[in-house]
């Protein structure tokens, strides 16, 4: 089993077509793939044959589930509440969380890192630190740098999918999740509006990322991604 297979896509983008959303899931062959606003499809994914759901105790926590294949053995899931809910902002200020799957790959142990922080996309790329959604953005980044040293602690192989609410080209600001990557050796692999799929650097793509867009998932604004990769160096 030498190359490692994971996507990242958005339920509510593909909600009315999700039946045949799920069934380009099933199909793909993923090793692992996350979902934001899973709590649309808890049911669909405890029902996805081939696949393990990872989701959390309650619904915010369920917004970002993840699927592990059966074929990969199990080794343990995580939650943590990243950011509080706002009540002013209750459309896009939701309570967040970061899920993790962590699995059997190749010899090595991969933790797939699912991250949906709050939106507000002209707060979150302004210069106003203190405002309260760019407090919430920053709130789950920390706690997500503080998820991957956790599992970086464990020896376990990085991966990432996120709706991280900002777009190729948009200003880092301090709050930014790209420089936390970069701090625990990952990298970006697939980069589609609002979405990316990120990796431990000793994973190489095979190919570039496969996007499953409109015609399969019924969204265009949130294209879902499917990455094929394979180690390429030695687990030091």
């Amino acid at each position: 089993m030498d190359t490692l297979r994971i996507g990242h896509g958005n339920v509510f983008a593909a909600s009315r077509h999700l039946h045949r959303a799920f069934s380009t899931l099933r199909d793909s062959g993923c090793d692992s793939f996350d979902l934001a606003e899973g709590y649309r499809a808890v049911r669909l994914l405890s029902r996805l044959a081939g696949y393990r759901s990872h989701v959390g105790p309650t619904r915010d926590a369920r917004d970002v589930p993840l699927l592990v294949s059966e074929r990969n053995p199990y080794v343990g899931h995580l939650t943590f509440k990243v950011s509080d809910a706002l009540e002013e902002f209750h459309r896009v200020g939701k309570e967040r969380h970061v899920n993790v799957a962590v699995y059997e790959w190749d010899g090595v142990n991969v933790a797939h890192v699912a991250l949906h922080p709050v939106a507000g996309h002209r707060a979150l790329t302004g210069t106003d630190s203190r405002h309260p959604l760019v407090l919430a953005y920053s709130n789950a980044v920390r706690s997500t740098a503080d998820v991957l040293d956790l599992c970086q602690a464990q020896g376990w192989w990085l991966v990432l999918g996120s709706d991280r609410q900002v777009r190729p080209g948009d200003p880092v600001r301090p709050w930014s999740l790209q420089p936390v990557l970069e701090d625990h050796g990952m990298q970006v692999i697939a980069d589609h509006g609002l979405d990316i799929l990120a990796a431990d650097r000793r994973l190489g793509l095979v190919a570039p990322a496969e996007r499953i867009g409109t015609q399969r998932t019924g969204s265009d604004s949130h294209t879902w991604l499917v990455a094929d990769l394979r180690k390429v160096m030695p687990d030091l």
